[in-house]
Formats: structure tokens, C-alpha cells, sequence
């Protein structure tokens, strides 16, 4: 979602003043998030792949960059870092030290988007199935005797078998 902002708070800005940007590079700290913007935008579940498409339609893939968890000041909220500490520090208001440098001196973490470890194989990414059956007890009511199989505890059991290519009920 974070990708999915800076592609917006970019492309908006600059189409709506009809701004003629050269290059823009934009960094992310999570290489899940950048493994997804560098592949196929028709792959994976809707969500992701409504966003990821989005972001390739405002956004070169190849204009993003990693940028260390270390490096990122943006992400020091969330480990709890004091707001005292925040201001006093020259990286929260300039950035990491390598920004300031030439492109080519940035850190550089490049991968296959194809081969990727952390994007799942496609059928595991498009599947909806669950591996295990869903089990459900009920407890009888009071003077009613309930159907199915009983357990030893005396409670009812149904497990639910779903066809994977349906996805419906199988009706066991």
C-alpha cells in the first residue's frame, strides 16, 4: 500500500500541473512489496493485483529502488523511536547519508521478478483452497437429539469437505 501512495503522491502532482519530470526514482524498504511491483500485474489475488497494476500503470517498475530498513527514517516510528530523537537527528530531515551521492553509489538490490523466493509459485498465489477441512461442533440443546455422528463427548460433529474446483459444499 505504501508503493502504492508514492505512485500517487508523484504521478498526481505532476499531471495535474503538466510538470515535465526527467526521472524519478522511488526506494521501498520491503522486497516483498518491490518483487511485486517488478512482476506481472495479472498474477495474484484481486487486491494485490488491482494495486500492483495501478502502480505499473503510473509507475516505470524499473525506477524502484530498495532502500535498507536501517536507512529509512520513515520506518523509525514504528520501532518507537522518540520524537526527541527524531528531530535531533540530520537523517530524519536529510535522509540517509547515500542519497545525497550519485544514483550509481546508492545501494543496489536487484532480483528476477520471475524467480523471485518472495513471491509464491502462481497456483499457490491464485489458489483459494485450504489444505485442511473445516470441522465445526455444535453442542445438543436440551430434549433435542441432534443427527450426525456423536463423539465420545456426546457432540455432534460435520466436516466440511469442498470440492477445490468448485468451491462448493460437497454435500458428505
Amino acid at each position: 500500500m505504501g508503493a502504492l501512495v508514492a505512485a500517487r503522491l508523484v504521478h498526481y502532482p505532476q499531471a495535474a500541473l503538466d510538470l515535465q519530470v526527467h526521472s524519478t526514482t522511488y526506494s521501498s524498504d520491503s522486497e516483498v512489496a518491490l518483487a511485486w511491483v517488478r512482476s506481472a500485474a495479472n498474477s495474484g489475488k484481486p487486491f494485490g493485483r488491482n494495486r500492483v497494476e495501478e502502480i505499473q500503470q503510473l509507475v516505470e517498475p524499473a525506477s524502484w529502488r530498495h532502500c535498507p530498513g536501517k536507512n529509512n527514517p520513515a520506518d523509525w516510528l514504528s520501532r518507537g523511536v522518540a520524537v526527541t530523537k527524531l528531530v535531533a537527528g540530520s537523517q530524519w530531515w536529510h535522509g540517509p547519508r547515500w542519497l545525497a551521492g550519485r544514483p550509481q553509489t546508492w545501494p543496489r538490490k536487484q532480483e528476477d521478478p520471475e524467480h523471485s523466493p518472495l513471491i509464491p509459485p502462481e497456483e499457490e498465489r491464485t489458489s483459494g483452497r485450504s489444505p485442511l477441512p473445516a470441522i465445526h461442533e455444535e453442542l445438543p440443546l436440551p430434549g433435542k437429539r441432534t443427527a450426525g455422528r456423536q463423539g465420545t463427548t456426546g457432540r455432534r460433529r460435520d466436516v466440511d469437505a469442498t470440492d477445490a474446483r468448485r468451491r462448493i459444499p460437497s454435500g458428505d
